[in-house]
């Protein structure tokens, strides 16, 4: 692999930023060359203000982005990292970091490793003062820059709603869990979910850690019918680090949260209830439940949702221990003697180690109908709780000497967690890297059969648009064909064609474009404003950039074997089609 420095990096981006980049962009000037120190820490004061500072405006984030994309070359060395929006450093993208960081003599030390963080306060203290590790805010130029440089880009939700993956970039998307809980398109929600449908269509590998989540990509996220990467049930890599806990490292983490080592350890870890708020989400319930866990003869830990911490101070609460932010959940875990949850997916991490599970879901019933569940209660390994007192028997049973998994315990851990080995992230590494895939199992096929597109755009016209669902319903019987729909997101106040999608199910895939204004260069801006006046063969190929980059956006590298059109489109729609077909 190419070497790379990462003063070479720094120095060319700095000379980038001497000039604009995209509309908005401040002119730096000349500065004097960084110290070493400077550069590792991709800071110095002549850039600070404009290359550090948050974008707030959209257009001008899409502007800058635009630039960057078009005149930035990728580096085989950079890899770009974020989990949860850069929320923090953590789940599967950091194993993978950790992984690759450990190991220089398997996977090379020739690398630069980004991530795109919230804050300092939530880098691991593991990756502090590494001169291979930086680390960027959202939306600056800096992450801007290097989400463009990256070669290699690993995520586990979505990334911004401009990024586009340039055509010689790798994107992993590794997703944050298990689909316990509805995901994406489903009959409450025909259209499904924009940004993580997009950002899945450009990914060029995927990952699962079982069939069941297999599914629920493959129809939540549209993927079945018109995603044209790859897709590898491998299992989750941040599973790797409860299961690969040395003893050294679980020691430290006893005493960084003063557990007594002569009592066993539970983890209390409920989800939130969505639409509640500081005044509907019933926290006097839960002063109720912490009680009662604090009271427990055992190291209680809480681990509140982080929507939970935006209303509650949770730090000073008596008897409970409260991992500081930064603390690794999968590390936690490992510690972890008895796990209690409700609807959240961390069950699934912890199955792997055989212990015992209470499921506390005093309101299955309600949270059930309002946010939908993929599984039933039989289905869930472990103890079922309902009430303050079965939680209270469901934890001195389950830490009781002896306990052991049930036949349903032990069928959900080959169900749900088949390749949760200890190794996913290296597996994972020689896959996405290395184009290794004789240790991962391939989704076979994919982007095997014939494709087509129904572009209905905004569907106008009533007529019209039945004629249209009706071509689409043909096809679908004649089972030929791997059926996808693009429509505008202004369809969902349309109940019509919103039932007609509703019927067709997972028969086919929907993708449905938000209101979305172009990112552009400044160049681009003026080729569009200037398309009607033939201004040229350059101008017309900036103006045709913009379309082709936007399509990218939508459908990565997916290409149609046919185009239906909707009668009823508009220049921009139609256009826009002309990039759906070799």
């Amino acid at each position: 692999m190419e070497r790379l420095q990462v003063n070479e990096v720094l120095r060319d981006l700095r000379e980038r930023t001497r000039s604009k980049a995209g509309s908005g962009g401040a002119e730096t000037g000349d500065v004097h060359p960084p110290s070493r120190d400077e550069l590792l820490r991709h800071r110095w004061d002549a850039l600070e203000a404009s290359w550090t500072t948050i974008i707030k405006d959209p257009a001008q984030r899409k502007a800058v982005y635009s630039a960057y994309s078009e005149t930035v070359p990728s580096h085989p060395s950079v890899i770009f990292y974020e989990s949860m929006s850069g929320a923090k450093i953590m789940d599967s993208p950091y194993a993978i970091c950790d992984e690759i960081l450990s190991r220089p003599d398997v996977y090379g030390a020739d690398r630069l490793h980004v991530w795109s963080v919230g804050s300092d306060e939530r880098i691991p203290p593991r990756f502090e003062g590494r001169h291979d590790v930086v680390f960027v805010r959202r939306h600056t130029r800096e992450y801007m820059y290097l989400l463009t440089r990256a070669a290699y880009i690993i995520g586990n939700s979505v990334l911004p709603e401009y990024f586009v993956r340039k055509p010689d970039q790798a994107y992993l998307n590794t997703w944050h869990g298990i689909g316990y809980k509805t995901l994406g398109r489903t009959a409450d929600n025909p259209l499904g979910a924009s940004l993580s449908v997009t950002n899945m269509l450009q990914a060029t590998h995927v990952t699962s850690p079982c069939s069941f989540m297999t599914e629920t990509l493959l129809t939540g996220f549209s993927m079945r019918h018109t995603y044209t990467g790859m897709l590898a049930e491998v299992g989750y890599p941040r599973i790797d680090t409860t299961l690969n806990a040395t003893d050294a490292e679980k020691e430290r983490l006893r005493k960084h949260l003063r557990l007594d080592p002569r009592k066993r350890t539970i983890v209390y870890a409920p989800t939130w209830r969505d639409g509640a708020g500081r005044d509907n989400f019933d926290f006097e319930r839960l002063d109720t439940d912490l009680e009662a866990l604090a009271n427990l003869d055992v190291n209680a830990i809480f681990l509140p949702h982080h929507i939970m911490t935006r209303n509650r101070d949770f730090s000073t609460v008596k008897g409970l221990v409260v991992p500081p932010s930064d603390t690794n959940t999968n590390l936690l875990l490992s510690l972890c003697d008895l796990l209690i949850t409700d609807y959240s997916s961390i069950f699934f991490d912890f199955l792997p180690l055989g212990r015992p599970i209470v499921h506390y879901v005093y309101d299955h019933e309600k949270y059930s109908a309002a946010r939908g569940l993929t599984l039933s209660l039989d289905e869930l390994p472990g103890t079922i709780a309902l009430t303050v007192a079965d939680l209270l028997e469901g934890i001195t049973d389950g830490l009781s000497a002896g306990w052991e998994p049930s036949p349903a315990y032990r069928a959900a851990v080959s169900r749900f967690s088949p390749f949760d080995d200890g190794h996913s992230s290296s597996r994972v590494i020689r896959w996405f890297f290395g184009g290794d895939d004789s240790s991962v199992r391939l989704v076979q096929g994919i982007g095997a059969r014939r494709r087509v597109v129904f572009w209905g755009g905004r569907m106008e016209g009533e007529a019209e648009n039945a004629e249209f669902l009706s071509r689409v319903r043909r096809e679908v019987q004649r089972d030929v064909s791997d059926v996808t729909v693009l429509v505008a997101r202004s369809v969902s106040s349309d109940d019509t064609v919103v039932a007609a999608l509703r019927d067709l199910g997972p028969s086919i895939s929907v993708v449905c474009r938000n209101n979305y204004t172009f990112g552009m260069t400044e160049e681009e801006d003026h080729a569009r404003g200037q398309a009607s006046k033939s201004e040229g063969r350059a101008a017309r190929r900036l103006y045709d950039r913009i379309y082709e980059r936007e399509y990218r956006r939508i459908f990565g590298d997916t290409q149609f074997d046919d185009v239906v059109l909707h009668p009823n489109l508009s220049h921009f729609w139609k256009k826009l089609a002309g990039y759906a077909s070799a």
